[in-house]
């Protein structure tokens, strides 16, 4: 049931969003890897298959650009949490920091899988997909801060300005 529930929230979220497709919400199941289980991911991508197409909204170009900042923000948001580890002091804060890493590892996870690291244009026939794709990683990179604040809970004030400034890192 809990995996059933995920799968429902993640399509859900996609569905409240400011691109409610079907196809959207499977590229949102699949865009890492393992994440969730096949058996429920199958009927969402079967009936995407049937909905209209995904359109991209911006040009190859545009695209391109943006998966160059995602690239960058993903290695910043790396480095940022690494760095505040390494000056944690409270085990609140550390806690927070090792979910970060272990949800940026698995956006990284979806990064590389999707071959889209590598400099090259994107076709035209997969514009759209590629867009959805930068779209949801982008959308979990930002996410990332708000699971680590709930997880760290109450902090001090120098701990929650620590993980105010790993927000500004990753884009929120």
């Amino acid at each position: 049931p809990g995996r059933q529930l995920a799968v429902t929230e993640a399509v859900l979220a996609v569905l409240r969003g400011d691109c409610p497709q079907l196809a959207r919400a499977s590229v949102a199941l699949r865009v890492v890897p393992g994440e969730f289980e096949l058996g429920w991911v199958g009927p969402i991508a079967y009936a995407s298959g049937l909905a209209p197409a995904l359109q991209a909204n911006l040009s190859r170009d545009e695209i391109q650009v943006r998966l160059a900042l995602l690239d960058a923000a993903l290695q910043t948001a790396h480095v940022g949490i690494v760095a505040l580890a390494s000056t944690a002091q409270s085990q609140a804060l550390m806690d927070a920091l090792g979910l970060a890493q272990h949800l940026l590892a698995r956006l990284r996870k979806g990064w590389n899988a999707s071959g889209l690291w590598i400099d090259g244009d994107v076709a035209v026939q997969d514009a759209a997909e590629v867009e959805a794709v930068e779209q949801e990683l982008l959308y979990r990179l930002r996410g990332i801060h708000s699971a680590t604040l709930l997880r760290a809970g109450k902090l001090p004030a120098g701990d929650l300005q620590s993980l105010k400034l790993l927000g500004e890192q990753l884009g929120v």
